[in-house]
C-alpha cells in the first residue's frame, strides 16, 4: 500500500483547534492510526522526524571562561572606554557614569570619569586610591590592595582563575554594545563582598559587561564600550596625587 505525503500528513496530525487558521493550526499525533499503518508496513518515519525546538545549545560556560581569562592572561595593558550604572537600593538613587578605563598587569589599574568630572579609581601597585569630589572633595580615600580592593578591577576579579573561584552558568545568548556575547551568571564558592554576578563575554572573548549584585540589593553594572588590547597607556594614568587641602583617609 502507498500513501502519498499529503495524505499521511492528514491521517496521522489531527488539529487540535479547528477554528484556528490552518497556517498557525498546531498538530497532535494520532498514535493509533500510527500503529495501524505501521502494522500495515506504511513507513511513517520520515513523517515523524520532526525538526527539535531549541536545539542549538549555549558553550560550557566554563570554556568560555578559560578562553576569556587566557585571552586576558597573553595581555600586557588594556583600556576600554565605559559606562557605569550604580543602583543603590537601599537609598533609593541610580548613579551614572562614563569615562576610561585602563589597567597593566600585573597590578595597575585605573578608572577615571569624565562624567562625574574628576571622580576616579586608581591602584598604583602599593595602594588603591578613591576620590569622588562630585559628592565629597574634601576627602581621598586610600586603602591597602587586597582580595577586597581587587573586585574594582573587574578583569582580574571575573578573569583570573574563574572555575576554582566560582560556580558558572550559562544564560544564554545577547548583544552588548554591538557584540556578540555569552551571558554567564556567577556565583562565589567563597565569601566574598558581592552575592552573584553576571558577566557577558563577547565573541572575541573579551569581557564586554559585568553586572555585581551585592548583598545588600545595590547593583553595580560596568559596559565596556570600546576595549583596546595592548595598546599603549599614557603617562600617569596609574599614579594619583590628592589635590592641596584635602584630606586622605586611610583603611
Amino acid at each position: 500500500m502507498w500513501l502519498s505525503g499529503t495524505d499521511l500528513q492528514r491521517i496521522v496530525y489531527q488539529p487540535l483547534d479547528p477554528s484556528i487558521p490552518h497556517s498557525a493550526t498546531r498538530f497532535v499525533i494520532n498514535c493509533r492510526l500510527v500503529r495501524a499503518l505501521a502494522g500495515s508496513g506504511i513507513l511513517v518515519a520520515g513523517l515523524l522526524a520532526r525538526p527539535a525546538l531549541g536545539s542549538a545549545q549555549s558553550p560550557d560556560p566554563y570554556v568560555v571562561l578559560d578562553e576569556a581569562s587566557e585571552r586576558f592572561e597573553d595581555m600586557r595593558t588594556l583600556c576600554a572606554d565605559f559606562r557605569q550604572v550604580l543602583d543603590v537600593r537601599l537609598l533609593g538613587e541610580r548613579r551614572e557614569g562614563t569615562g576610561r578605563l585602563c589597567q597593566r598587569r600585573p597590578g595597575l589599574f585605573s578608572m577615571r570619569f569624565d562624567d562625574p568630572e574628576g571622580d576616579l579609581v586608581v591602584v598604583d601597585g602599593e595602594s588603591a586610591w578613591m576620590y569622588t569630589p562630585s559628592r565629597d572633595p574634601d576627602q581621598v580615600l586610600r586603602t591597602s590592595i587586597s582580595a577586597a580592593t581587587r573586585r574594582l578591577d573587574i578583569h582580574s576579579e571575573f578573569l583570573e582563575a574563574p572555575r576554582a573561584r566560582y560556580v558558572a552558568e550559562s544564560q544564554g545568548t545577547d548583544t552588548v554594545a554591538g557584540v556578540p556575547t555569552e551571558r554567564i551568571l556567577l556565583r562565589p564558592r567563597e565569601a566574598v563582598t558581592y552575592r552573584e554576578a553576571v558577566v557577558w563575554i563577547g565573541s572575541d572573548r573579551l569581557l564586554r559587561q559585568v553586572e555585581i549584585r551585592e548583598e545588600n540589593g545595590s547593583i553595580r553594572t560596568v559596559t565596556l564600550l570600546e576595549s583596546e588590547p595592548d595598546v599603549a597607556v599614557p603617562e600617569g594614568t596609574f599614579t594619583f596625587t590628592p589635590p592641596p587641602g584635602v584630606r586622605v583617609v586611610n583603611r
